[in-house]
Parts: C-alpha cells; structure tokens; sequence
C-alpha cells in the first residue's frame, strides 16, 4: 500500500528514458511541486501494477514523457488508460524525435509542451499549466519558482555555445558558426539541422556533423552526473580531456557518466554526427554530491 495523497503529479515515462524523466522531475520539484513516480515503488513489490494503479487515481494530474521509447511501452499506453478512467488531466511532454511518427490514439487534440527546442520555455510552461490547473495550490507561487528555473537550465544544460556545422559527418572542411543561448536538446528528425526554428546555412541534409563548444560556470565542487542522448555518434570532452567516445553510427542511445569538477569555468567540447537517422542531441548535468 502507497500513501501518496499528497503528490499533485504523476510522471510516466518509458525505462529508456528515466534520465529524461528524472530532469523533469527535478525541475518540477524545484518549480514546488510534489511529483510521484514508479521510482517509489520499493524493490520486491509484489503487487507493484496496484501501486501505480493507486498512485495514478490519487494525484491531480499526470505528465506524460513522450518519446519513440514510450510509443512502444506497455506501461506508458496502460497508465494513460488509467488516467482517462480516473479523469485525469493529462499534460504530453515532447521530449525526442518527432511526435507525428509516434502519436498516441487517446492524447489526439491534447495541447502538448515541447522541450526539444527550448528546454527553459517548455518547462516554465509546463509549470504555469500545471498551477492553472490546481485547486487550492497558489498560483503566483509555483509562477514565480518557474520564472527561476531558467538559472536552474543554464546551471545544468549550459547557454551560450557555439556550434560549428559541417556539411558532412566527420568535421572538416569550413565550417557554419553560429551562437546559440540555449540548452543543447535537439530533436531534427530527419531534417537538416536547426538552432531556434532558423535552419542552418548550407547544410542541406541530414548527413552532418558539429562541434559544440561553451565554458560553463561550475558553482559548485563536486561529482556531476552527465547525461548525453544522440542518434547517432557523439563524442565529449570537457577541460580538454575525452570523457565519452561513442563517434559511431548508432540508433538513439542514451549515456551517463560521472565526473569530479572543481568550482569554476570548465571548457566543454562536444562533437556530434549524424548520418541519415532520426538526429536526436541532448547534454545535460547535475551535482550528485560535493
């Protein structure tokens, strides 16, 4: 038995993609929500399906992670069904790929929030829809935590990368440089690539590589959790040492690896390509302990 009267919202989210749903979930906390999620349920659980079916008919709402991974999660489809049968309201997060390639049946007509692009903007929107939606919760709270989470994004996706593209998958040749102010969470599809809806100069296909580069202010000393999903390679290397080498055509792959920083500026590089799959690009980080 689960004793979560007290949580609002209702994460579900496909297994692959509980790195994505743990960012959201942090941001919502820090937005003064209360958020439950299958993470609860103690290992050994036997009965754990009547857990989530508790879990679902006693929070105010629920977020669903929308992914390809969740298009195919028995759980995702089951736990939508529970809430349409519980009335209850559903907010879809877009967070990978292309949602018209992996519509779900029962969330057609459902306004979605779209993180792909603009992470900070999508988040902060879906706070101040969550609060609108509340009874009996202060709206101008949980407002103005979400108008501080974009110091939260910049502290744990960075801002103010440049990104050199190139017009074929192994980074040479001249390059198109272009600043970009925003969290590196692309989803491209199978398009050629874009920075804030504004397509790339010269890069005409989905066949391209780019490099990624920021120095980003490390507040706090510590050991920082990386989380970098791509389809295809991607390779990392922060104050000039490689930490992640995946450069290999590969389906989408999330990966996650930990690093001790010191407080301070440190220099991250990440190069990427894609060679005609679905381009997908996300890099993130938290502070795991100091």
């Amino acid at each position: 038995m689960i004793h979560n009267r007290h949580h609002q919202v209702f994460i579900s989210y496909a297994h692959e993609d509980k790195a994505i749903m743990q960012k959201v979930r942090s941001f919502l906390q820090k937005a003064g929500l209360k958020v439950w999620t299958d993470e609860e349920i103690l290992p050994g659980t036997p009965y754990w399906d009547r857990d989530i079916e508790e879990a679902v008919a006693a929070v105010n709402c629920m977020v669903v992670i929308l992914t390809p991974n969740a298009k195919t999660s028995d759980g995702v489809r089951t736990e939508i069904n529970l809430a349409r049968s519980n009335h209850i309201p559903i907010f879809p997060v877009v967070a990978l790929g292309d949602p018209n390639e992996y519509r779900f049946y029962h969330l057609a007509g459902t306004q979605q929030v779209d993180i792909r692009i603009n992470y900070a903007e999508g988040i902060n929107r879906l706070v101040k829809s969550i609060s609108r939606m509340l009874d009996g919760i202060s709206e101008n709270s949980l407002v103005s935590n979400a108008d501080s989470l974009q110091a939260i994004v910049t502290q744990e996706f960075g801002s103010n990368w440049t990104g050199i593209f190139f017009s074929n998958t192994n980074l040479t040749g001249t390059g198109e440089t272009i600043s970009i102010n925003s969290a590196l969470n692309f989803s491209w599809g199978y398009q050629p690539p874009s920075v804030n809806r504004v397509s790339v100069p010269s890069i005409t296909t989905n066949h391209f590589s780019v490099r990624f580069i920021g120095t980003h202010d490390i507040a706090v000393a510590g050991v920082y959790t990386f989380t970098v999903t791509s389809a295809s390679g991607v390779r990392v290397a922060i104050n000039g040492a490689v930490v992640l080498d995946r450069y290999v055509s590969r389906a989408c792959t999330t990966d996650t690896f930990d690093l001790k920083l010191n407080s301070g500026p440190a220099l991250m590089n990440i190069e990427y390509f894609n060679d005609g799959q679905d381009a997908t690009l996300s890099f993130f980080w938290n502070l795991v302990r100091k």
